[in-house]
């Protein structure tokens, strides 16, 4: 009986067993999220439903431009703009807060006197 049983136990773990290589090959697909670091917004955080705009070129080609990012408390995300995954590529990303649909401003200017919060603030 006790052999039995095993006998049993050793085909239940032989059954368990798979060759099957689960891994992907190739690029994974997945929706861009960036988790922020550093911002002025609200003191220093940003707020939930705040946007960005980013650009990507990947490979010298636009992969995205000036595409709205929402803030949605942890990281920004975007329900429509996904990443292919490649190691081998190199990509270079920029962002711009606060996200405007014509894109970032070509020009702005910096108060000189940036000793009171409202004139730091001003020239974020």
């Amino acid at each position: 009986m006790k052999q039995f049983f095993l006998i049993l136990s050793g085909l239940a773990l032989l059954t368990g067993c798979s060759s099957k290589n689960d891994s992907v090959e190739g690029p994974v697909q997945s929706r861009i999220r960036i988790a922020p670091s550093i911002s002025r917004v609200t003191g220093l955080n940003f707020d939930t439903g705040d946007r960005i705009g980013l650009t990507i070129v990947k490979s010298g080609a636009n992969y995205c431009e000036n595409t709205p990012l929402r803030f949605d408390g942890t990281v920004f995300v975007s329900d429509d703009l996904f990443w292919y995954d490649d190691p081998s590529e190199k990509s270079n990303l920029t962002a711009y807060y606060p996200y405007l649909a014509e894109g970032a401003p070509a020009s702005f200017t910096v108060r000189a006197d940036q000793k009171l919060a409202a004139d730091h603030e001003a020239s974020d």
